[in-house]
């Protein structure tokens, strides 16, 4: 399963997640996911921080925009992927690349970008969604959503956010055990 991580790439936003997305690259590369990052900053950062430090048969890449635009908001490249696709494009047509190419999302923190992306993928794509709950806004703009068709969970910890994307992962049309937007 190649889980894609949304959240803020700007470091100082994605500092109050550290641990948490630490300890989901920790427990997706556990559990033999892939993972797909931004640029590899920010939340993305942590997340293949903890992913890289289990050893394994998984797999990080990043998914980079046209590098003018990443240089017009300044964003950077971080280190650490097993392969950096660079797309050309812009930040939404990027995102939609990632988004298709994923079997599932799984967000910490971020804001209207993130939002924006979890629209696309339950709407657009019928991917399943995590979210850690309490992260911020983006959380409090998912409880406020329509029924989703069971693809947006609110996970009340990392750990079961991984188990959510297990149970995708092995029976994606089963609605999870736990109801779409609780905890």
């Amino acid at each position: 399963m190649k889980v894609l991580i949304c959240g803020s790439w700007e470091s100082h936003k994605a500092f109050t997640f550290a641990r948490e997305s630490k300890e989901l690259g920790e427990r997706l590369a556990e559990a033999s996911f892939d993972v797909i990052l931004g640029s590899g900053t920010g939340v993305a950062k942590h997340v293949l921080e903890g992913f890289n430090s289990i050893p394994g048969h998984k797999r990080s890449i990043f998914y980079l925009p046209d590098l003018k635009e990443m240089k017009r908001v300044g964003e950077e490249m971080g280190e650490g992927a097993d392969l950096v696709i660079q797309t050309g494009s812009d930040y939404p047509t990027r995102n939609l690349t990632q988004i298709k190419v994923a079997d599932a999302l799984a967000v910490l923190g971020g804001a209207d970008a993130t939002v924006s992306e979890i629209i696309n993928a339950v709407l657009d794509y019928k991917k399943p969604v995590v979210v850690l709950d309490k992260t911020g806004p983006v959380a409090a703009i998912v409880r406020m959503l329509p029924k989703t068709g069971n693809k947006i969970y609110l996970a009340k910890s990392v750990r079961s956010m991984v188990e959510f994307l297990r149970l995708m992962n092995t029976s994606p049309q089963q609605t999870p055990s736990v109801p779409v937007h609780s905890a």
